[in-house]
């Protein structure tokens, strides 16, 4: 009893969108003992039928390689038992792809009806007659040849038919574990920006509990984590902290509408009722004192510029109640004294509120 061995050696597998793929089975034969071996397993199979795919190189398709389709270009040169080229001949060709495993369940099928050239060389696209719909990133697959319903071999896809996934992203990726002290991700580039770096947009409308980006860090992260910093020219330009708290650094005199900088935002405010020796309700106060009638001295969290500081109080009673006058004087670089008195200039105490903007 004779065995027959079967060959198959790819010419050219090639994803459209990547680099060039050249696609090996178990027995392959390669150009440097192609003749040899072909001889002796043609005395080995004298009555069986035989496809040996010649390797070469396709420029043609290599120029074209970054065409988007959704196909595989697939090139051949079809033999017969005896090793001769089957020339202008009808040969009918299966596609396979098996998912996790050679023998693995099938993914993509199609038979396609081909004809040799006269130099027995058949061309066709994987993914011509069905929709070649396969998820290559969700498992390692592999490709099965048949010829005239025959199976020659089951070769594993290596590399570039996964590039097809950045078609459509997975839904959820995930990239690097354990520690890091260096960027996880980096995109960058030497060429002049005309549009987005990085544009993100939802397709579909966005559910209320959905969100278009999240940003997470674990339970005990520093809270002076960022969540994320923009920077200028290397300078931060803003931040937003583990603790929500977000850090403007730009600052203006010339404000644009619908613009916030670091200078447009309270950086402290009170309120103190007439009796009371404390701030009632307050934000960026360090400490507060009444040490004479009509006179309240306050220190800030921060220090700020005096010349570049603008301090409201605002005065209050039941009622339209006495007229009063109020105003303010910097006592240092995070403090200042408010006096109150009555419009006759009597010092009084009273219920007033203040807000501080100013910047270093």
């Amino acid at each position: 009893m004779k065995t027959t061995h079967t060959y198959i050696a790819i010419i050219t597998l090639l994803f459209s969108i990547s680099t060039l793929f050249a696609q090996g089975t178990e027995g392959v034969i390669s150009n440097s003992n192609y003749e040899t071996n072909r001889l002796l397993d043609a005395r080995q199979s004298e009555n069986s039928q035989k496809l040996i795919a010649d390797e070469s190189s396709n420029s043609g398709a290599i120029a074209n390689r970054l065409t988007a389709a959704n196909l595989i270009n697939y090139q051949a040169v079809a033999r017969d038992a005896g090793g001769n080229l089957l020339i202008n001949a009808a040969v009918t060709i299966g596609f396979n792809i098996h998912e996790g495993t050679a023998g693995g369940p099938s993914v993509f099928t199609e038979t396609q009806n081909l004809t040799t050239d006269a130099n027995g060389v058949f061309s066709t696209q994987i993914g011509a007659v069905s929709a070649l719909s396969v998820n290559w990133g969700a498992n390692a697959h592999f490709l099965e040849v048949s010829l005239n319903g025959t199976s020659v071999g089951t070769t594993e896809f290596v590399s570039v038919p996964y590039a097809k996934s950045a078609d459509s992203m997975p839904a959820e990726a995930i990239i690097g574990d354990g520690a890091s002290n260096a960027d996880v991700v980096t995109i960058s580039g030497d060429n002049t920006v005309v549009g987005e770096i990085m544009d993100i947009r939802a397709t579909n409308v966005v559910g209320a509990a959905n969100d278009i980006v999240n940003l997470e860090m674990p339970a005990g992260s520093s809270e002076d984590a960022q969540f994320i910093e923009a920077r200028n020219g290397g300078a931060v330009a803003f931040q937003v902290q583990g603790d929500g708290r977000t850090l403007i650094n730009t600052t203006t005199t010339a404000p644009q509408l619908n613009t916030v900088y670091g200078n447009s935002m309270p950086i402290a405010f009170g309120s103190v009722a007439l009796g009371f020796d404390d701030i009632q309700t307050g934000y960026g106060i360090a400490s507060f004192s009444n040490p004479a009638t009509g006179e309240y001295d306050i220190v800030l969290d921060h220090e700020t510029n005096g010349s570049n500081c603008v301090v409201l109080v605002t005065p209050f009673t039941t009622g339209f109640g006495t007229p009063e006058i109020a105003g303010y004087e910097p006592t240092g670089p995070n403090s200042f004294k408010i006096r109150i008195q009555t419009v006759a200039g009597v010092a009084r105490d009273s219920a007033f509120t203040f807000v501080v903007y100013g910047n270093h």
